[in-house]
């Protein structure tokens, strides 16, 4: 009988401990934040901006973790006026020779495998796939599998920004 007797009392302290200690913002713990989950099937992806590509005939939705305060990209565009066929790469602005997207425009249609064969210097160790067709010219897709900077904050700044196969296939479109 005895030891019922402390219950209370302990229970009254810990209580009285715990409200100091919150009062104080001496609990040791970052506030509870509630999670923002998105929509589990999201009809637009969220985008900063549109780029559109005038000399390779399509558009593609900038996702914004690509946008900041600065833009964290840079863009460059190669067009070979006689063949028609061309590529738009999308580098880490922080170090313009890693790229975080390629998009290309071929008259002829390959495989993913025979695409990664034929361009072989641009696919090594990424992930190619098709993205669409219009009028006889293919569209393909070349995304990096893995970040080539050391560890550290810009290899997760990169990694913060790499983007999906669905990703990319959801913010490209084909111009008319």
């Amino acid at each position: 009988m005895g030891k019922h007797k402390w219950i209370p009392i302990i229970l009254c302290c810990e209580c009285f401990l715990f409200f100091i200690l919150q009062i104080s913002g001496c609990s040791g713990q970052a506030p509870y934040k509630e999670p923002v989950f998105p929509s589990s099937i999201a009809s637009e992806p969220e985008t900063a901006e549109s780029y559109q590509d005038e000399q390779l005939h399509f558009t593609f939705q900038i996702p914004l973790c690509w946008v900041s305060q600065d833009s964290l990209y840079t863009q460059e565009t190669i067009f070979d006026e006689s063949s028609q066929n061309g590529y738009t790469s999308f580098y880490y602005a922080h170090d313009p020779s890693i790229p975080l997207l390629r998009i290309f425009l071929e008259s002829q249609k390959y495989s993913n495998h025979e695409f990664s064969a034929q361009f072989s210097s641009f696919c090594k160790g990424q992930n190619v796939f098709f993205l669409g067709e219009n009028n006889n010219r293919y569209y393909y897709a070349v995304l990096p599998e893995s970040c080539s900077l050391p560890i550290g904050k810009e290899a997760d700044l990169y990694n913060s920004m790499a983007l999906s196969e669905n990703d990319v296939k959801r913010r490209f479109s084909i111009q008319s």
